[in-house]
């Protein structure tokens, strides 16, 4: 049904058949047509059972029209032109055609997991990006002979000799350092197997510390020892620290960055301070003597047993308490300090109300401000006259471009302010690329929208069914033709790059489970919205940025420069999660 419906309405293009000799005619045990798709550059293939057949990014083949299999024959779309086609029955080629773009793009997880571990999402770290160097692992490049590296680096097993005298021991570092951002850098090894002795030492070290030894006994390097439970401190005597440990324990290592100091848990109870004044750039650590030792490290991807969040919430409160006390001391009596503090906050959180359009809810604001200041007898002026024309306005398409109805925003836009995407074609382009993607979600939106089964006995209304989703798709491809077209001569990188990831939505039968599935999000128009709103301000001669946002973003920038500059507490702040 829907086929039909789309032949109807497009232009049919026929290409001559290839020759016997062609790569699309020799071509054995293949039984379907391949249905290609060119748009901005793009060569896609997909099928009615999911899965890309092919993704070609600016390729050509000699052969011509490229030909995948497919499970049935269904549609064609021309390579040239970008139009839906007549079915034609010719045999296809293997994958041997791929590009590795495609072969890439294939190989893409549909996830990619942060790197960040959960109990760092309420520090600095977790403000990085995520690719940001953070222990994972114990690296096999950085050890020593007698350890051997499995379980993709979670574990590590000594396999030196059985006499495991001093000269024996090894050590492997893990495959990155610790980062001062975190504030408390925290990870636990599970003793596998103590092995013949247990002679097994976790800490941590610098670079430069030589792997025969166990942690502690060089300089520039402290370890904690199950054998004995003493600590060593960058020399080969120890002293009484805790427990030992032995197999099926879980021995936490943890370094505040703030002040230096280092400490150990087993079991999930915290042992006290073993090391202060620790600096420099430091890898956790673990080291082995005696045949069959066995250990098993987690640095986050997984809960630990020890209740660092606790620990970590405890450090921020001394800190933002000793914060609010300085601040409460500077001459004023707390009260003003108080006082003057909100009368602050209100107007910030006013003004990004207003910038951003929400005109009702700044209204509210005010109201609840004037009801509780009423309520504790207290005099302050509440400015309550109506918002502007111009905030109305901007929430007006705010609104539009929330509700996905981009034609609507577009029209406000150029009836109250003409001149913004005539000056401003990066946000016109963005937006007709939002208008495809919102004419995408339609589309996928509808129940087998690409390629349906309908059952020809069925008694539904199945011819009007399909008559309305082939009509969502022939206007999703028109207009995608539409938009190629008026940028296809466009010079910038970043116009080229936006509409392949933009038209890639048309490779996959459902685009709410492709790698590019978050263009559909909700999130993603609020981007728009963002950027025009900003434009317009910027044309009213206002400033582009809120200034809620600007101390917002002036305050991350700080705590980042201070933790650079070496004032660890700025680790422990994270501005999205402590301000926001």
């Amino acid at each position: 049904g829907t086929r039909d419906k789309l032949r109807e309405r497009l232009p049919a293009v026929r290409p001559p058949p290839p020759s016997a000799s062609s790569p699309c005619a020799s071509a054995q045990n293949t039984r379907a047509v391949c249905t290609v798709l060119r748009l901005c550059m793009l060569h896609w293939s997909w099928s009615r059972t999911g899965g890309i057949y092919a993704a070609y990014t600016g390729h050509t083949c000699a052969a011509g029209p490229i030909f995948i299999s497919c499970p049935a024959p269904y549609l064609c779309i021309s390579r040239s032109s970008a139009v839906v086609v007549q079915l034609w029955p010719w045999r296809c080629v293997g994958s041997s055609m791929l590009s590795p773009e495609h072969r890439q793009l294939q190989a893409r997880p549909m996830h990619q997991p942060s790197t960040h571990p959960v109990h760092l999402q309420n520090t600095l770290f977790a403000c990085l990006p995520p690719s940001t160097p953070y222990p994972s692992g114990w690296n096999d490049r950085d050890k020593f002979n007698h350890i051997d590296i499995s379980n993709n680096g979670q574990e590590a097993k000594f396999t030196g000799p059985v006499k495991g005298g001093e000269q024996e021991a090894a050590s492997v570092r893990a495959d990155a350092p610790m980062p001062p951002a975190c504030g408390i850098f925290y990870f636990e090894v599970e003793i596998v197997s103590k092995g013949k002795e247990g002679y097994i030492g976790i800490g941590f070290c610098k670079e430069t510390v030589k792997l025969n030894r166990l942690p502690g006994w060089e300089a520039d390097s402290w370890g904690y020892h199950g054998d004995d439970g003493h600590s060593f401190c960058c020399q080969g005597t120890g002293k009484k620290y805790g427990p030992q440990f032995t197999a099926g324990d879980i021995i936490g290592c943890g370094l505040n960055f703030r002040d230096g100091v280092a400490f150990y848990t087993k079991n999930g109870n915290d042992l006290g301070v073993a090391f202060k004044d620790i600096k420099g750039k430091l890898f956790p650590f673990v080291g082995m003597r005696t045949y069959g030792e066995h250990v098993r490290v987690n640095f986050g991807a997984s809960p630990f047993i020890y209740d660092i969040d606790y620990h970590i919430r405890r450090e921020k409160k001394i800190l933002f308490d000793v914060a609010n006390a300085q601040y409460s001391s500077h001459g004023e009596s707390a009260r003003q300090a108080e006082n003057y503090l909100t009368a602050q906050i209100q107007s910030l959180v006013r003004s990004y109300l207003s910038h951003n359009g929400y005109a009702e809810s700044s209204q509210a604001f005010l109201r609840g401000l004037e009801e509780k200041n009423q309520a504790l007898g207290q005099k302050r002026d509440v400015d309550l006259v109506a918002e502007d024309t111009d905030t109305i306005n901007r929430q007006r398409i705010r609104a539009a471009i929330l509700e996905g109805d981009i034609d609507k925003a577009i029209k406000l836009t150029t009836v109250f302010y003409p001149h913004v995407l005539e000056e401003n074609e990066s946000i016109r382009f963005q937006l007709r690329c939002r208008k495809f993607v919102e004419m995408m979600r339609v589309c996928a939106d509808c129940e087998d929208a690409y390629m349906p089964d309908v059952d020809p006995s069925s008694e539904e209304t199945a011819t009007e069914r399909e008559d309305s989703k082939a009509s969502l798709l022939v206007s999703a491809l028109q207009y995608g033709q539409s938009l190629q077209e008026d940028y296809r001569n466009d010079p910038r990188k970043e116009v080229h790059d936006t509409l392949k990831q933009t038209f890639s939505l048309l490779a996959y039968p459902d685009p709410r489970t492709s790698v590019v599935a978050h263009l559909l999000e909700e999130k993603e128009r609020l981007v728009v919205a963002e950027q025009l709103n900003s434009a317009i301000l910027v044309s009213l001669g206002r400033s582009a940025v809120a200034p809620l946002e600007r101390l917002m973003q002036q305050t991350q920038q700080v705590t980042m420069e201070l933790v650079e500059a070496g004032d660890m507490s700025a680790a422990f702040v994270n501005v999205q999660r402590d301000f926001a």
